[in-house]
């Protein structure tokens, strides 16, 4: 028959998620505040950021891939589909390479 762990004793070793999640930030808020409403909070900062990104793309990333481009002779499509994509993964290579 089938024995399951409280039976065998055996706990398997914690993996990278058991242990990796005690590496995050505690919260500012306690669990109780999040219930009562904090969680909006969170809510309101993240729209904001997503919006202050926005805003910064529009005045420095999009001129400076149109000057790029234009020095580059590359029509818009190939220059938006080349720039964004190194753009949007370039923060990821380096974290990857100074993770390392």
């Amino acid at each position: 028959m089938f024995r399951g762990r409280k039976e065998t004793g055996y706990l398997p070793a914690p993996g990278p998620r058991e242990e990796a999640i005690h590496e995050f930030p505690e919260d500012i808020f306690t669990k109780e505040q999040r219930k009562k409403g904090a969680v909006c909070l969170h809510a309101l900062c993240a729209i904001y950021m997503f919006y202050a990104l926005a805003l910064v793309c529009d005045d420095y990333f999009v001129p400076s891939l149109e000057k790029i481009s234009e020095n580059l002779q590359l029509s818009e499509d190939v220059a938006g589909a080349t720039f964004m994509a190194a753009g949007s993964s370039a923060p990821e290579l380096f974290t990857s390479l100074i993770g390392q």
